[in-house]
């Protein structure tokens, strides 16, 4: 059961990569770091940082709190 999910989670992991990630207003240095930090994909560490108007701790917290 378990592989079965880990399959749809990469399904969705290569979607969400896939996905066209608009960078204005964030550094792309910022959107490699949340990356990293939170494990997450390039349009979702994007989003974070633009909700949280490019601070980098609340757009990390927010993704693994």
């Amino acid at each position: 059961m378990g592989s079965v999910m880990e399959k749809q989670d990469q399904g969705a992991m290569a979607e969400e990569e896939e996905e066209e990630v608009n960078e204005t207003g964030v550094e792309p240095h910022d959107i490699d770091l949340i990356m990293t930090q939170a494990g997450v994909s390039k349009s979702k560490a994007a989003k974070a940082l633009k909700t949280h108007n490019g601070d980098i701790v609340a757009a990390n917290m927010e993704l693994t709190i």
